[in-house]
């Protein structure tokens, strides 16, 4: 494993309180598995981490780590997420990985940012940001910023009054009525959105799985690939719902069987080619 520092790498001057760094990991698969983790957009949760990067890299991906900044404002999380895509794409055959073979995977506030990639990428303050940004000139910001697939777990999607995880919204945009809007995702999802595999389940008391719903049926309105799962029962904040990250009496609480969804998102991206 290696961290890198994406600011100093791009040659971007890094403020005070920034993070921005991308861990890579090993692993022989030609696929590469960005993951991004939650915590409301207040941390980055660390049981959606080593562990799913570990469970992917076991089942033939070479996994990546996000470590974003929380608690800024849109899109400072966004164009960290950003600056990792462009990484992973531009050191491709440094990374023994194929270019257009980049796959995000992520959890609760890290599956709406990752979401962000997917279906906003053409964002303007993310491609004024870009564009500031000397190393970056003169990249397709869409098309390498768009992971070319996403596996949204317990994502927050919505910012939908009593149906969304409001913490999220507030963190990125304060009381910005407008800004707040603009970041429902399931408004924004249009024919370029990246094809995703969503798992969520019913009884999260922190998530609503209102949201996922309300992707899919967006999804399906644009024409869009995607697969949905939801577990009738389970905790917020699953990950990869084992022993390794939940206390006993979590999972007894869950559906049985729900850890499975890390094989069959495995076997929704090997149906696409991944």
């Amino acid at each position: 494993m290696k961290k890198i520092d994406l600011y100093d790498y791009f040659k971007i001057e890094k403020k005070e309180g920034l993070e921005g760094y991308l861990t890579v990991f090993g692993g022989e698969g030609n696929t590469a598995i960005l993951v991004i983790a939650g915590g409301g957009y207040d941390h980055v949760s660390k049981r959606e981490q080593d562990s799913v990067a570990n469970a992917f890299m076991a089942r033939g991906y070479k996994p990546f780590i996000l470590h974003y900044t929380t608690k800024v404002k849109f899109p400072v999380a966004m164009f960290e997420a950003s600056l990792a895509m462009v990484y992973i794409r531009q050191n491709a055959k440094a990374l023994k990985i194929c270019e257009d073979k980049v796959v995000g995977v992520g959890f609760s506030a890290g599956g709406h940012l990752l979401g962000c990639l997917g279906i906003i990428p053409d964002d303007n303050l993310l491609k004024n940001c870009v564009e500031s940004v000397p190393a970056l000139k003169g990249i397709d910001i869409d098309k390498t910023v768009r992971p070319d697939a996403m596996v949204l777990s317990y994502p927050v999607i919505t910012s939908e009054e009593n149906k969304c995880h409001f913490g999220s919204f507030y963190q990125l945009a304060g009381d910005d009525k407008r800004l707040i809007d603009y970041l429902s995702l399931e408004k924004r999802v249009n024919k370029s959105s990246a094809p995703c595999f969503i798992w969520h389940t019913r009884n999260d008391g922190s998530v609503p799985v209102y949201g996922s719903i309300k992707l899919a049926l967006s999804y399906e309105q644009n024409g869009l690939d995607f697969s949905l799962h939801i577990f009738e029962k389970g905790k917020h904040g699953l990950s990869v719902a084992t022993n390794e990250v939940n206390e006993e009496d979590v999972l007894k609480e869950a559906s049985t069987g729900v850890s499975c969804w890390v094989d069959l998102s495995v076997n929704w991206l090997k149906d696409r080619g991944f």
